[in-house]
């Protein structure tokens, strides 16, 4: 992509997020003094928010929104190439239109007075995506841009993250080149990560099951989490916390520690009827007969 010539004044952004207080050109034509995780701004060149945060191991976000007070030039510049990194983003005019909205690598982007940008900038490490720098701007595929909207729709944090892990993840399974019958590396040690967490915990009364938790845990989508899981596990996430938690189950029942009623509530059941019944359906005897 050639660098837009005009005597526009440009927003230089670094990619190198390894210490962002280094864009100390961008921070100053912002007017940002002190720079938090998430900073607001209000500067010559408009008003906006930016927020820069690691989202796993290697993998870093910059989201930018900003409302122009005149037109100016986006530059994302990078001074290691090693790692890909994609720009997402979409921009808006007074006539009300979407000028355009997509992925693309790096690339410059003219933002005329008075319009909206909303941008969000990944750095993958080098193992998780291959494509040359030279990918072409690519229209949002429906998914991907459900996560970009939330993102921007949101005032809770957990939402917001839950959304950034998923356009992530997004981004991933459409460039990585990964079959769905395979698992990479990195999802597997997610996966791991997330399994050690839960046997860890075993903290059944306090913890209610939800695929969008364990996903957002494992940095990944719902739908894609659920075919790593049982591709990784070999059960589907339900099967696994149900079984795992019997077995627990199993365990205090042997000890005779505890009342039926206090290792049913301990796995998270409030009834000892529906605890009694899934553990016949799992062992073929009733916990009190044991």
């Amino acid at each position: 992509m050639k660098t837009l010539q005009s005597n526009f004044p440009t927003l230089n952004i670094n990619l190198d997020f390894e210490n962002f207080k280094q864009n100390k050109i961008l921070l100053q034509q912002l007017e940002i003094y002190d720079l938090k995780k998430s900073t607001s701004f209000d500067s010559e060149y408009g008003n906006g928010i930016l927020d820069f945060k690691k989202l796993s191991e290697g993998i870093s976000v910059l989201v930018f929104q900003i409302r122009t007070n005149q037109t100016c030039i986006l530059n994302f510049e990078k001074n290691a190439v090693e790692n890909p990194t994609f720009v997402c983003v979409e921009t808006f005019s007074d006539r009300k239109s979407t000028d355009f909205k997509g992925i693309s690598t790096i690339k410059n982007i003219l933002i005329p007075t008075f319009s909206a940008a909303k941008i969000i900038v990944f750095d993958f490490p080098k193992a998780i995506l291959n494509f040359t720098q030279n990918q072409p701007f690519l229209p949002f595929a429906f998914h991907g841009y459900q996560y970009f909207d939330a993102i921007f729709h949101s005032n809770h944090p957990i939402e917001i993250g839950s959304n950034l892990y998923g356009l992530a993840s997004f981004l991933v399974d459409e460039f990585s080149g990964e079959k769905k019958s395979e698992i990479s590396e990195i999802d597997r040690k997610n996966l791991m990560l997330l399994e050690k967490q839960i046997v860890e915990k075993q903290d059944f009364s306090s913890t209610v099951f939800s695929i969008e938790n364990w996903a957002m845990l494992a940095l990944m989508c719902p739908t894609k989490f659920k075919q790593k899981f049982k591709i990784l596990f070999g059960e589907t996430p339900y099967q696994y916390f149900q079984n795992f938690r019997m077995e627990i189950a199993k365990r205090l029942v042997l000890e005779k520690k505890l009342t039926i009623s206090e290792i049913a509530f301990r796995i998270g059941y409030n009834s000892i009827g529906r605890f009694s019944t899934a553990f016949f359906a799992k062992f073929g005897i009733l916990p009190s007969k044991c």
